[in-house]
């Protein structure tokens, strides 16, 4: 038989022998289980390595404000160690028009508190120096428009934020001021501020929506005061944004903060460390399962196809068949079988995989969720499919395969 004839007649008997079949479809499952949940997990690891741990709202402490102290306690918190920036909340970010505004998007962006220590990783052009002032660094996927936070973005529209670089663009903002008759605010003056962008980030690594871009801390201070949105009134008093160098410094300086008298403090944008731990563990079990139903099955099928094949094997050996010639006949069949398993479940996860990234969720992609099939989930549930079922095989293969003519035929009038 050459080998064309192997691999047709290796095709047709999975599905004119029920025991084949069967075995096809449960380890065709588990394949597609295996993909799945590999594909969950490292795709998870890669998004709370690549994009939670470099977003800043992540190192972000709010904190309470000390009422008795004159400067609310701002100077014990620059003192800190680890701190690289404190500054009132009002300041964080401020939403106003743009000069980008056609009759396709309305020109809504988003300028976010920045400073030399506190910027994205830039792609193009530079990043803040202390002395900056009328400067920006924006989105290398800009698309200046509220519907950005939806995640609504219509691709024909977006920017190229390379071709930002040194143009300048204006933003328009009113004043607004509080009438305490009405107790309502009203439109005071009309303002505008031109900046230079120097530099392009990706905010997709950092989790930030595609209208946001930052600007130096002290524009944005004279941008909030002058409109009047750091008047909170009488009796309140701001909390603070403090800015943590690292995240892995964030429970030191939590501690910190409460050793010296602050009542409240917590992270600005929390991330769930035991959810991580749960779907870890999770994993892990679901994999364990996995490898061990795999062994269970395969070294079930193998035996029962060997007793059920026992005359085949005791009439191979009286034409002269030695163990090795048994063994590569079982085994070799037994190994394509698997490997089409292998691969049939890959296409059918691949497909459904691409319908889900494309179809389903191809607007999680603009804040940094970029799902992808890598290496790792491929080489372990091949491992899982195809080499320990063929070990399991192997073994009980080679056990049977040894036996003499006589116990053999012995086998096949037992069945």
């Amino acid at each position: 038989m050459n080998l064309r004839e192997f691999f047709k007649n290796t095709f047709i008997g999975i599905f004119r022998d029920k025991r084949k079949l069967f075995y096809v479809v449960v380890l065709l499952i588990c394949s597609l289980i295996a993909f799945s949940i590999l594909t969950f997990k490292n795709n998870f690891d890669m998004y709370v390595n690549e994009t939670i741990t470099r977003n800043i709202g992540f190192r972000t402490l709010s904190v309470s404000p000390k009422q008795d102290k004159e400067d609310l306690g701002l100077s014990e918190l620059n003192l800190l160690e680890h701190v690289i920036d404190v500054y009132s909340f009002q300041y964080s970010s401020m939403s106003v028009e743009s000069s980008f505004k056609n009759e396709n998007i309305e020109g809504t962006i988003e300028l976010l508190y920045g400073s030399p220590d506190i910027q994205p990783n830039i792609i193009m052009g530079r990043g803040f120096q202390s002395d900056d002032s009328n400067v920006a660094i924006c989105p290398n996927i800009f698309y200046p428009d509220s519907s950005a936070y939806e995640l609504q973005l219509d691709n024909k529209y977006t920017i190229n934020g390379n071709s930002l670089l040194n143009n300048e663009f204006e933003v328009y903002y009113t004043e607004s001021i509080f009438d305490t008759d009405t107790n309502t605010f009203e439109d005071g003056k009309k303002f505008s501020e031109k900046f230079k962008v120097i530099g392009v980030y990706d905010n997709t690594s950092v989790m930030n929506f595609n209208n946001q871009c930052y600007i130096m801390s002290n524009d944005i201070k004279k941008m909030v005061s002058k409109a009047g949105l750091d008047n909170i009134g009488e009796n309140s008093y701001p909390y603070f944004d403090l800015v943590v160098d690292n995240v892995d410094n964030i429970e030191e300086v939590m501690g910190k903060i409460k050793d010296l008298g602050f009542r409240k403090v917590s992270v600005k944008n929390y991330f769930d460390s035991d959810m991580k731990k749960t779907i870890e563990v999770s994993s892990i079990i679901v994999v364990t399962i996995l490898v061990f139903l795999t062994i269970i099955i395969s070294s079930s099928y193998i035996k029962k196809l060997v007793i059920n094949d026992s005359w085949k094997i005791g009439i191979l050996k009286t034409l002269g068949y030695n163990q090795m010639k048994v063994l590569k006949k079982y085994f070799g069949e037994a190994s394509l079988i698997n490997i089409i398993i292998y691969f049939f479940s890959f296409l059918i996860f691949e497909i459904i995989f691409l319908f889900l990234k494309f179809i389903i969720f191809s607007s999680i992609q603009y804040i940094g969720i970029n799902i992808r099939v890598s290496l790792f989930p491929v080489i372990v549930t091949f491992i899982i499919i195809v080499i320990i079922p063929l070990l399991t095989m192997f073994y009980n293969i080679y056990k049977y395969s040894k036996q003499n003519i006589i116990d053999l035929l012995r086998k096949s009038d037992q069945k």
